[in-house]
């Protein structure tokens, strides 16, 4: 019983501390990292500031273990991005946003 508590995370899907994107700033790409639980679904949608979407992607987390996505930042102009992480799995989902600086 004490290791089955050990082992299980301290979060619901997504792993909020470890969603993030590095380097921040960007300049020719960032990497968006983020956990999950379990495996689940995960979309990625990234807005300008004039509120257009400038990348979008799914991906299947495997969980358990911090995943990465590269995105390519090098013709984005310079300025703050918002991305929105969201990961499902069955009737359940959890999301969060994250602020990306672009310098050139």
């Amino acid at each position: 019983m004490e290791q089955e508590r050990l082992q299980r995370p301290d979060f619901g899907i997504l792993n909020t501390r470890e969603t993030y994107n590095w380097p921040n700033p960007a300049n020719d790409h960032t990497y968006i990292r983020f956990e999950t639980s379990e495996p689940a679904s995960i979309d990625v949608t990234v807005i300008n500031p004039g509120g257009s979407t400038v990348f979008e992607t799914r991906a299947e987390s495997r969980g358990r273990s911090p995943e990465e996505i590269r995105i390519n930042t090098s013709t984005w102009g310079n300025g703050v991005y918002f991305a929105r992480v969201r990961a499902r799995s069955g009737s359940t989902s959890e999301s969060k946003l994250i602020k990306i600086v672009v310098t050139h």
